[in-house]
């Protein structure tokens, strides 16, 4: 009963001295694509709000938010996200994925509702001859934008250097970008 006991209480110890820290990319990319001091604003404001809502989603597992030191304010908040106990990265990704949809969602309705064009003559999905081969170019965007990165530690600088260390192994989908480009209109070209 004792060594239950003590048990118990070592594997309770070790699961709140955990650390995670996880980050998401790309940031210096989708901020160089700025144009005007308003797209710079607005870049800025969708990753702090991206960031905002993984802290969100760490808070709602009862995991304690170490970094950053201001969790409840979203303007600036960085991309670099450090809470005690494991904060599980598909957890991570789905969330960054999900309100990153959201945000496209918001979009692409205000773009139809206000802009006047008809919507057949958009193209958000797939045509129909892909339906089941491929995404659509709005899909991808919604689904291959963001890169997530996450380490696990027993101690901050632990966590810190896995994440790191992660980092380098860039496990992401490369797309075949190709062809013309507009950052005015976010088109890209895809093979």
């Amino acid at each position: 009963m004792l060594q239950y006991s003590l048990d118990t209480q070592t594997s309770r110890k070790q699961a709140v001295s955990d650390y995670t820290a996880a980050s998401f990319a790309p940031v210096q990319g989708f901020i160089e694509k700025s144009r005007k001091l308003r797209d710079l604003y607005g870049s800025s404001l969708i990753l702090s709000f991206l960031s905002s809502k993984l802290v969100q989603k760490a808070e709602s597992l009862n995991l304690t938010v170490i970094s950053p030191g201001l969790p409840h304010v979203a303007k600036g908040m960085p991309n670099r996200i450090l809470v005690q106990g494991k904060f599980d990265r598909n957890l991570v990704k789905t969330t960054l994925l999900t309100e990153w949809q959201t945000i496209l969602t918001i979009c692409r309705e205000w773009i139809e509702d206000n802009l006047g064009i008809p919507k057949n003559q958009y193209c958000w999905s797939q045509t129909e001859a892909d339906q089941g081969h491929q995404k659509g170019e709005w899909e991808r965007w919604g689904s291959y934008t963001w890169e997530v990165f996450w380490g696990y530690g027993d101690s901050v600088q632990a966590a810190m250097d896995d994440l790191e260390t992660r980092k380098l192994k860039r496990d992401w989908i490369a797309i075949n970008w190709m062809g013309e480009s507009s950052s005015l209109t976010g088109t890209d070209a895809i093979a």
